[in-house]
């Protein structure tokens, strides 16, 4: 998307959350596949808008490497998530 200024803004509806300001918290999450879990949601914790960070560096991740950071065909996906266990390829 770009914005009135005509700057590239990156944007995923199908995860964003309405009302995420200040100190709120939320623990369910709209969208996104099974590479896209966060850590939070796999606990059953509650979550704030700093996930989105960690959302972005998926992204990244996938931008430069040319593939998830986490395969959703995985066997162990969730643990892997937990883990912070990837392969960055050389």
């Amino acid at each position: 998307m770009l914005d009135k200024d005509g700057h590239i803004k990156i944007t995923d509806f199908g995860l964003s959350k309405e009302g995420m300001f200040e100190k709120k918290l939320t623990n369910t999450m709209l969208g996104g596949g099974r590479s896209y879990q966060i850590p939070e949601v796999i606990n059953e914790h509650s979550y704030d808008k700093s996930v989105d960070l960690y959302l972005f560096g998926l992204l990244a991740y996938e931008i430069m490497t040319g593939a998830p950071s986490f395969p959703p065909d995985l066997p162990d996906l969730e643990d892997r998530i937990l883990r912070s266990d990837y392969k960055i390829p050389m």
